[in-house]
């Protein structure tokens, strides 16, 4: 199944999950940078691919592999404390420690109304 496409802002980047997806809050397809950090000086890059009110799921370059708390960067603006919930080789789910009502509201801008309702 194939999501319909949203317009923001002139850019249709972003689209909505299709609706059999029974996640509890809704996520939009994105390609948005990232920097993931860990309470010391280290850091990595990594691209954002789909965005909801309760975590992400990001693609690294390498594995990753954690179990700590660890801060996500997005588009160098916004930073949110995560916890990894998944990993599959690249790529891994992050939850978000803050509640989903003021991730929604930091978030408002970037997703679609679909996905700040819950």
């Amino acid at each position: 199944m194939v999501a319909n496409k949203q317009q923001i802002d002139g850019s249709d980047a972003l689209s909505l999950v299709p609706d059999d997806d029974r996640r509890n809050y809704k996520r939009a397809y994105v390609v948005v940078s990232g920097r993931v950090s860990s309470d010391g000086d280290h850091s990595v890059d990594c691209v954002v691919l789909d965005l909801s009110a309760n975590g992400a799921k990001v693609r690294f370059e390498e594995p990753v592999m954690s179990d700590e708390i660890l801060k996500i960067t997005l588009a160098g603006a916004v930073e949110f404390e995560v916890e990894v919930a998944w990993t599959n080789g690249v790529f891994a789910g992050l939850k978000f420690l803050d509640t989903p009502a003021k991730v929604a509201g930091v978030l408002a801008g970037i997703l679609p109304d679909g996905c700040l309702e819950f």
